[in-house]
């Protein structure tokens, strides 16, 4: 056989095996671009996928709604709650504490709880001792709904969860973004506890929430946290012995990616 002759052949395998995967290359983009057009109206993936993540941080984070099921029972409990007054508070709360974490400036916190005020400053202190700086910009709070109301240990809590978004962006001691993002938003979602407590300097030194008293009709026993009625005779309690507030005493995203 002619020298030639399997340099012909060699060629020839060559020049299919480049055919086969040209071919396979020009099915798999054909693919795409179908795919991406079904999915995202594009034939672009590239840009299905940034459409697709820009609709995605304008999105805002599904909350759990228990509101029209707890409300009744709060109110049965306590009258006098006002649900509209503390919703209104919590999102108000929720803003001034992404900014003084934002702005490390604790004033804009006057006014609450010091849990709240310990919470915020332990972050700041987390990210300032490693030369960083966080930022939570053009904040929205889309929703905020009751989420739980229990009572332990004498205590009683309701949770509000808020479906927020912002750009969150952490930059290092030069002022460059290392995380996060200037451009797109970060979709969330954040529990912020209310909690039926004694007056916060009493509460302080005891360590607990929690004081009875006794119906003046029967005697017996009765603790707040169960609501303001005696549960023997139904007799209900005008007067408290122990003065006691409704005070936020906690903020917490809830997310698997928690920042906070």
């Amino acid at each position: 056989m002619p020298w030639y002759v399997g340099s012909i052949i060699l060629f020839s395998i060559i020049l299919v095996i480049v055919i086969i995967v040209l071919v396979v290359i020009i099915k798999i983009k054909r693919a795409v671009k179908s795919f991406s057009m079904e999915a995202f109206g594009t034939d672009s993936l590239a840009e299905g996928l940034k459409l697709q993540n820009d609709k995605l941080s304008e999105t805002p984070k599904s909350i759990k709604a228990m509101t029209n099921i707890l409300l009744p029972r709060i109110e049965k409990d306590f009258p006098e709650f006002s649900y509209n007054q503390y919703k209104e508070k919590a999102e108000e709360l929720l803003r001034s504490f992404l900014i003084a974490v934002s702005s490390q400036d604790m004033s804009v916190l006057e006014g609450q709880s010091q849990e709240i005020k310990n919470q915020a400053q332990s972050f700041i202190n987390t990210f300032s001792a490693v030369g960083k700086k966080v930022f939570f910009d053009d904040v929205v709070i889309h929703n905020t709904q009751i989420c739980n109301y229990r009572k332990k240990n004498g205590n009683v809590y309701i949770e509000f969860h808020s479906a927020v978004g912002y750009y969150y962006y952490v930059e290092n001691g030069k002022g460059k973004v290392i995380e996060g993002s200037k451009e797109t938003k970060r979709q969330t979602s954040f529990i912020i506890t209310l909690a039926y407590i004694q007056d916060r300097l009493l509460s302080e030194k005891n360590g607990s929430g929690a004081h009875g008293i006794n119906c003046p009709n029967c005697g017996a026993p009765i603790n707040y946290a169960e609501g303001k009625f005696c549960q023997y005779c139904g007799t209900g309690v005008a007067v408290e012995i122990n003065i006691r507030i409704w005070d936020f005493i906690s903020v917490n995203e809830d997310s698997p990616s928690s920042i906070f």
